[in-house]
Order: C-alpha cells, then structure tokens, then sequence
C-alpha cells in the first residue's frame, strides 16, 4: 500500500511538472513576434525556390533512386521465381494432405508477386503524377 501511494505522488509530481512545462511552451510561443515567424516562412519559401532552381527535379529524383528499385525488384522476381520452382516440386511429389497445406503457402506467394509488382505500378504512377504537376507549375 504504501508503495503505491509513493508511485501516485510521483506520477502526480510527473503530471504537474508536465502541464507547467506545456504551459511555459506555450506562453513563450504566445509572446513571441508573429514578425519572426513570417520572416522564417518567408525564408524557408526562397530556399526552395532557389533549390528548384538549381535544378531539383522529378527526374533528378528518379535517378537517384531508380538503381536501388531496379536491385530490389530483381532479387524480389529472384526469390519468387526460386519459391516458386520449389513448390511446384513439392506440389508434384506431395500427397493429397500435404497439397492442401501447400496451397496455404501457395496463398502467400500469390500475395507476395501482388505486393512487388504493386509496389512497381504504384512507384511508376506516383512519378507520372509528379511529372505531370512538376510540368503544369
């Protein structure tokens, strides 16, 4: 009992250092300028602008990333293709039993060429999209 009376003052302490701590944070954010704030959003603004700029591109970003897409999708076809080379032969030499336990895994590999071939169309739109807005700005 009286442990638990000592954990519940020091929660209690926990709580209100808590609210006070929150308190001061957002008194301090109360006083400060809106002045401030404005002139880092503007800055921030004209960093992107020169960044743009610069060159920073849909394509640039594509072909920074395009080397890593096309590792993981070849070992990605790979393993499915190894997977799926080894369940066909257990599915050949399988007995009715242990065909219906196969089809579960079978199941599985189905959802996993779903996921990598997924993943590609939906890499392949999110870059038409930012084609296309990049483009119309």
């Amino acid at each position: 009992m009286k442990k638990l009376g000592k954990c519940l003052k020091v929660i209690a302490i926990a709580v209100v250092l808590l609210i006070g701590f929150l308190f001061k944070t957002q008194t301090y954010a109360a006083t400060s300028t809106s002045q401030n704030i404005f002139n880092a959003g503007k800055n921030w603004l004209n960093i992107g602008k020169q960044q743009q700029a610069s060159g920073t591109s849909v394509e640039s970003f594509v072909d920074d990333f395009i080397g890593i897409g096309q590792i993981l999708v070849s070992i990605g076809i790979a393993t499915i293709l190894i997977v799926t080379v080894i369940m066909a032969v257990k599915w050949i030499t399988a007995t009715p039993d242990k065909q219906a336990k196969l089809k579960q895994q079978l199941v599985g590999l189905v959802i996993s060429i779903v996921v990598i071939f997924g993943a590609v169309g939906i890499w392949n739109l999110v870059r038409g999209i930012m084609t296309h807005v990049e483009n119309n700005l």
